[in-house]
């Protein structure tokens, strides 16, 4: 989020979580980079705020969501990728 919004983690705290978070999420997705995790951030607190919430799982929680998201997508090809030439080599393919 922009400097100023953080609701109650430390500065050096949420900068960390953030670039850890920024080394996960694909730089030019729209859809899972950094503006879809600010915007569910956004929402997300406002949603904890009236119910009354832990704000600092909240933002945590927002902040790293989708994390693994592409990580498990990577995963998923290599897995397939792998099973697939597994089957041609036994001559099913």
């Amino acid at each position: 989020m922009k400097s100023g919004t953080s609701v109650t983690l430390a500065d050096s705290i949420l900068t960390r979580v953030w670039e850890i978070a920024d080394s996960y999420y694909p730089k030019r997705d729209w859809a899972h980079g950094r503006s879809h995790i600010e915007r569910v951030l956004r929402t997300a607190v406002e949603i904890g705020k009236r119910e009354g919430a832990h704000l600092e799982i909240i933002e945590l929680s927002a902040i790293l969501h989708d994390i693994l998201a592409n990580e498990e997508s990577v995963r998923t090809l290599k897995d397939s990728d792998t099973k697939l030439k597994r089957r041609k080599k036994q001559g099913i393919f």
